[in-house]
Protein backbone atom coordinates (compact mmCIF):
# COMPACT_ATOMS: atom_id res chain seq x y z
CA UNK A 1 0.00 0.00 0.00
CA UNK A 2 1.45 3.35 -1.00
CA UNK A 3 1.92 6.06 1.61
CA UNK A 4 -0.65 8.24 -0.17
CA UNK A 5 -3.27 5.46 -0.13
CA UNK A 6 -2.60 4.84 3.55
CA UNK A 7 -3.24 8.49 4.33
CA UNK A 8 -6.49 8.80 2.37
CA UNK A 9 -7.79 5.51 3.77
CA UNK A 10 -7.01 6.58 7.33
CA UNK A 11 -9.25 9.63 6.97
CA UNK A 12 -12.05 7.71 5.31
CA UNK A 13 -11.50 8.66 1.67
CA UNK A 14 -11.69 5.72 -0.71
CA UNK A 15 -12.04 3.30 2.17
CA UNK A 16 -14.11 0.10 2.25
CA UNK A 17 -17.86 0.48 2.67
CA UNK A 18 -20.46 -1.72 4.33
CA UNK A 19 -24.08 -2.27 3.34
CA UNK A 20 -26.31 -4.55 5.41
CA UNK A 21 -29.17 -6.06 3.43
CA UNK A 22 -31.95 -7.46 5.62
CA UNK A 23 -34.15 -10.20 4.16
CA UNK A 24 -37.29 -8.68 5.71
CA UNK A 25 -37.64 -5.32 7.43
CA UNK A 26 -40.47 -6.73 9.59
CA UNK A 27 -39.51 -9.02 12.47
CA UNK A 28 -41.57 -10.42 15.33
CA UNK A 29 -40.37 -10.13 18.93
CA UNK A 30 -38.32 -13.26 19.64
CA UNK A 31 -38.10 -14.07 15.94
CA UNK A 32 -35.06 -14.41 13.70
CA UNK A 33 -33.61 -11.67 11.53
CA UNK A 34 -31.52 -12.67 8.53
CA UNK A 35 -29.61 -10.98 5.79
CA UNK A 36 -26.27 -10.32 4.14
CA UNK A 37 -23.45 -7.95 5.09
CA UNK A 38 -21.91 -6.65 1.89
CA UNK A 39 -18.41 -5.16 2.10
CA UNK A 40 -17.14 -3.25 -0.92
CA UNK A 41 -13.40 -2.61 -1.20
CA UNK A 42 -12.11 0.90 -1.70
CA UNK A 43 -9.08 2.30 -3.48
CA UNK A 44 -6.66 -0.01 -1.72
CA UNK A 45 -6.50 -3.34 0.14
CA UNK A 46 -7.60 -3.02 3.77
CA UNK A 47 -7.65 -5.27 6.82
CA UNK A 48 -11.08 -5.83 8.37
CA UNK A 49 -10.73 -6.63 12.06
CA UNK A 50 -14.39 -7.37 12.76
CA UNK A 51 -18.03 -6.49 12.12
CA UNK A 52 -20.71 -5.72 14.67
CA UNK A 53 -24.45 -5.52 14.10
CA UNK A 54 -26.05 -3.49 16.88
CA UNK A 55 -29.81 -3.80 17.34
CA UNK A 56 -30.71 -0.31 18.55
CA UNK A 57 -33.63 1.67 19.95
CA UNK A 58 -34.24 4.95 21.76
CA UNK A 59 -35.82 5.83 25.08
CA UNK A 60 -36.37 8.97 27.12
CA UNK A 61 -35.05 9.41 30.63
CA UNK A 62 -37.28 10.64 33.43
CA UNK A 63 -40.00 11.86 31.07
CA UNK A 64 -37.70 14.29 29.26
CA UNK A 65 -37.96 14.68 25.51
CA UNK A 66 -34.25 14.10 24.95
CA UNK A 67 -33.83 10.61 23.39
CA UNK A 68 -31.05 8.26 24.44
CA UNK A 69 -29.72 5.65 22.01
CA UNK A 70 -29.60 2.17 23.49
CA UNK A 71 -28.08 -1.11 22.30
CA UNK A 72 -30.59 -3.93 22.66
CA UNK A 73 -28.33 -6.67 21.35
CA UNK A 74 -25.01 -7.01 19.52
CA UNK A 75 -24.23 -9.68 16.94
CA UNK A 76 -20.49 -10.02 16.28
CA UNK A 77 -18.72 -11.27 13.18
CA UNK A 78 -15.21 -11.83 14.53
CA UNK A 79 -13.77 -13.06 11.25
CA UNK A 80 -10.68 -11.07 10.23
CA UNK A 81 -9.91 -10.76 6.55
CA UNK A 82 -8.42 -8.56 3.88
CA UNK A 83 -10.86 -6.78 1.59
CA UNK A 84 -8.97 -6.19 -1.63
CA UNK A 85 -9.19 -3.10 -3.79
CA UNK A 86 -12.70 -2.90 -5.35
CA UNK A 87 -13.52 -6.43 -4.15
CA UNK A 88 -17.12 -7.18 -3.08
CA UNK A 89 -17.52 -9.69 -0.26
CA UNK A 90 -20.82 -10.94 1.22
CA UNK A 91 -21.26 -12.48 4.66
CA UNK A 92 -24.63 -14.02 5.62
CA UNK A 93 -25.96 -13.48 9.15
CA UNK A 94 -28.86 -14.63 11.29
CA UNK A 95 -29.72 -13.98 14.92
CA UNK A 96 -32.71 -13.95 17.23
CA UNK A 97 -34.40 -10.67 18.11
CA UNK A 98 -34.69 -10.50 21.93
CA UNK A 99 -38.22 -10.66 23.35
CA UNK A 100 -37.70 -7.30 25.08
CA UNK A 101 -37.18 -5.54 21.74
CA UNK A 102 -39.92 -2.87 21.70
CA UNK A 103 -42.77 -3.35 19.25
CA UNK A 104 -43.21 -0.53 16.74
CA UNK A 105 -46.08 1.24 15.00
CA UNK A 106 -46.02 3.49 11.95
CA UNK A 107 -46.49 7.22 12.56
CA UNK A 108 -49.23 8.22 10.07
CA UNK A 109 -47.71 11.69 9.63
CA UNK A 110 -44.00 10.89 9.20
CA UNK A 111 -44.41 7.21 8.15
CA UNK A 112 -41.52 6.44 10.52
CA UNK A 113 -41.61 3.84 13.27
CA UNK A 114 -42.51 4.69 16.85
CA UNK A 115 -40.35 3.92 18.71
CA UNK A 116 -37.35 3.79 16.43
CA UNK A 117 -35.62 0.41 16.08
CA UNK A 118 -32.73 -0.15 13.71
CA UNK A 119 -29.64 -2.16 12.85
CA UNK A 120 -26.39 -0.20 13.14
CA UNK A 121 -23.58 -1.97 11.30
CA UNK A 122 -20.01 -1.17 12.39
CA UNK A 123 -17.22 -2.26 10.05
CA UNK A 124 -13.94 -2.17 12.00
CA UNK A 125 -11.17 -1.27 9.55
CA UNK A 126 -7.60 -1.32 10.79
CA UNK A 127 -5.82 2.05 10.59
CA UNK A 128 -8.91 3.74 9.11
CA UNK A 129 -12.21 5.29 10.08
CA UNK A 130 -14.94 2.73 10.71
CA UNK A 131 -17.60 2.37 8.05
CA UNK A 132 -21.20 2.33 9.27
CA UNK A 133 -24.63 1.47 7.90
CA UNK A 134 -28.09 2.24 9.27
CA UNK A 135 -31.16 0.09 8.55
CA UNK A 136 -34.54 0.76 10.20
CA UNK A 137 -36.72 -2.27 10.98
CA UNK A 138 -40.29 -2.78 12.16
CA UNK A 139 -40.99 -5.00 15.17
CA UNK A 140 -44.30 -6.85 15.32
CA UNK A 141 -45.64 -7.93 18.73
CA UNK A 142 -45.20 -11.47 19.92
CA UNK A 143 -48.32 -13.55 20.44
CA UNK A 144 -47.98 -12.90 24.18
CA UNK A 145 -47.78 -9.12 23.78
CA UNK A 146 -50.68 -9.10 21.34
CA UNK A 147 -52.86 -11.26 23.59
CA UNK A 148 -52.20 -9.16 26.71
CA UNK A 149 -53.09 -5.95 24.85
CA UNK A 150 -56.29 -7.53 23.51
CA UNK A 151 -57.30 -8.75 26.98
CA UNK A 152 -56.81 -5.30 28.54
CA UNK A 153 -58.85 -3.72 25.78
CA UNK A 154 -61.53 -6.37 26.32
CA UNK A 155 -61.81 -5.46 29.99
CA UNK A 156 -62.74 -1.89 29.10
CA UNK A 157 -59.70 0.09 28.00
CA UNK A 158 -58.41 1.61 24.79
CA UNK A 159 -54.75 1.97 23.95
CA UNK A 160 -53.68 5.60 23.67
CA UNK A 161 -49.95 5.43 22.91
CA UNK A 162 -46.72 3.63 23.69
CA UNK A 163 -43.30 4.95 24.56
CA UNK A 164 -39.84 3.75 25.61
CA UNK A 165 -38.87 5.22 28.98
CA UNK A 166 -36.11 4.57 31.51
CA UNK A 167 -36.94 1.60 33.71
CA UNK A 168 -38.52 2.62 37.05
CA UNK A 169 -36.56 1.66 40.14
CA UNK A 170 -39.10 -0.91 41.34
CA UNK A 171 -38.91 -2.88 38.08
CA UNK A 172 -36.78 -6.01 38.15
CA UNK A 173 -34.98 -5.78 34.83
CA UNK A 174 -31.40 -5.63 33.59
CA UNK A 175 -32.38 -3.37 30.71
CA UNK A 176 -32.15 0.43 30.94
CA UNK A 177 -35.54 0.97 29.32
CA UNK A 178 -39.06 -0.45 29.33
CA UNK A 179 -41.88 0.05 26.86
CA UNK A 180 -44.89 1.76 28.39
CA UNK A 181 -48.36 1.17 26.98
CA UNK A 182 -50.80 3.86 28.05
CA UNK A 183 -54.51 3.02 28.10
CA UNK A 184 -57.54 5.13 28.99
CA UNK A 185 -60.92 3.80 30.20
CA UNK A 186 -63.47 3.12 27.50
CA UNK A 187 -66.32 2.05 29.81
CA UNK A 188 -68.18 3.60 32.74
CA UNK A 189 -66.84 1.00 35.17
CA UNK A 190 -63.40 2.65 35.12
CA UNK A 191 -63.93 6.09 33.59
CA UNK A 192 -65.17 7.55 36.86
CA UNK A 193 -62.12 6.49 38.87
CA UNK A 194 -59.13 6.26 36.50
CA UNK A 195 -57.48 8.76 34.21
CA UNK A 196 -54.96 6.35 32.72
CA UNK A 197 -53.68 2.81 33.06
CA UNK A 198 -50.00 2.21 32.25
CA UNK A 199 -48.99 -1.32 31.36
CA UNK A 200 -45.47 -2.72 30.97
CA UNK A 201 -44.65 -6.21 29.67
CA UNK A 202 -41.29 -7.82 30.38
CA UNK A 203 -41.32 -10.99 28.34
CA UNK A 204 -38.76 -13.75 28.51
CA UNK A 205 -38.70 -17.13 26.81
CA UNK A 206 -41.05 -18.94 29.23
CA UNK A 207 -42.79 -16.22 31.25
CA UNK A 208 -43.80 -12.59 31.22
CA UNK A 209 -44.02 -10.08 34.06
CA UNK A 210 -46.80 -7.54 33.58
CA UNK A 211 -46.74 -4.29 35.59
CA UNK A 212 -49.85 -2.17 36.03
CA UNK A 213 -49.76 1.45 37.18
CA UNK A 214 -52.96 3.42 37.65
CA UNK A 215 -53.43 7.17 37.61
CA UNK A 216 -56.51 7.65 39.76
CA UNK A 217 -58.86 10.57 39.50
CA UNK A 218 -58.68 12.89 42.50
CA UNK A 219 -61.90 12.77 44.53
CA UNK A 220 -61.15 15.53 46.99
CA UNK A 221 -58.59 18.03 48.27
CA UNK A 222 -56.48 15.40 50.04
CA UNK A 223 -56.37 13.19 46.95
CA UNK A 224 -55.42 16.19 44.82
CA UNK A 225 -52.52 17.04 47.14
CA UNK A 226 -51.33 13.43 47.14
CA UNK A 227 -51.43 13.32 43.36
CA UNK A 228 -49.50 16.59 43.09
CA UNK A 229 -46.85 15.35 45.52
CA UNK A 230 -46.84 11.87 43.96
CA UNK A 231 -47.14 10.43 47.48
CA UNK A 232 -49.23 7.44 46.49
CA UNK A 233 -48.11 4.89 43.94
CA UNK A 234 -50.84 2.69 42.56
CA UNK A 235 -49.11 -0.26 40.97
CA UNK A 236 -49.28 -4.05 40.87
CA UNK A 237 -47.54 -6.80 38.97
CA UNK A 238 -48.22 -10.37 37.94
CA UNK A 239 -45.94 -13.08 36.55
CA UNK A 240 -47.53 -15.27 33.88
CA UNK A 241 -46.45 -18.35 31.98
CA UNK A 242 -46.45 -17.53 28.29
CA UNK A 243 -48.36 -20.72 27.47
CA UNK A 244 -51.10 -19.69 29.92
CA UNK A 245 -51.45 -16.28 28.28
CA UNK A 246 -52.10 -17.91 24.90
CA UNK A 247 -54.17 -20.91 26.01
CA UNK A 248 -56.14 -19.55 29.00
CA UNK A 249 -57.32 -16.15 27.86
CA UNK A 250 -60.44 -16.11 30.04
CA UNK A 251 -58.47 -16.94 33.20
CA UNK A 252 -55.84 -14.29 32.47
CA UNK A 253 -58.55 -11.73 31.69
CA UNK A 254 -60.14 -12.34 35.10
CA UNK A 255 -56.77 -11.95 36.79
CA UNK A 256 -56.23 -8.62 35.03
CA UNK A 257 -59.70 -7.44 36.03
CA UNK A 258 -59.04 -8.28 39.70
CA UNK A 259 -55.71 -6.45 39.64
CA UNK A 260 -57.20 -3.34 38.06
CA UNK A 261 -60.08 -3.41 40.55
CA UNK A 262 -57.56 -3.30 43.39
CA UNK A 263 -55.94 -0.25 41.78
CA UNK A 264 -59.21 1.67 41.43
Amino acid sequence: MSFFNKVIASIGIGTAKVDTKISSSRVIQGGDIQGIIQISGGQTDQEIEGIKLHLMTRYVYDETDHPINCIIYTYKVDEQFIIEKEEVKELPFSFQIPFHTPMTIKDPDTLKNIPRVWIDTDLDIRYALHSRDYDPISIDPSAVYETIIELIEGIGFKRRNMKNISAPNHFKTDHPYVQRFKFFPSCEKYSGSLNNLDVYMLQEKAETVVYFEAEKKAKGVIDSIKEELDVEEHHEKITLLNDDVIKNRDVISEQFAHIISRLV
